[in-house]
């Protein structure tokens, strides 16, 4: 993602972080491939 960021951006310093606490691996890269879908968010941390 830093790479695609650099690319896009150029003459910015992409500065990435991934904060995906327990989220497993295959729902990481379904929100990479597909993007976050905010329905499924819940403010009080639990789903």
């Amino acid at each position: 993602m830093k790479k695609l960021i650099a690319q896009q951006c150029p003459g910015f310093n992409p500065n990435e972080q991934e904060l995906f606490h327990g989220t497993s691996d295959d729902g990481i890269k379904g929100i990479l491939e597909y993007g976050f879908d905010g329905r499924f968010f819940n403010p009080t941390g639990a789903w």
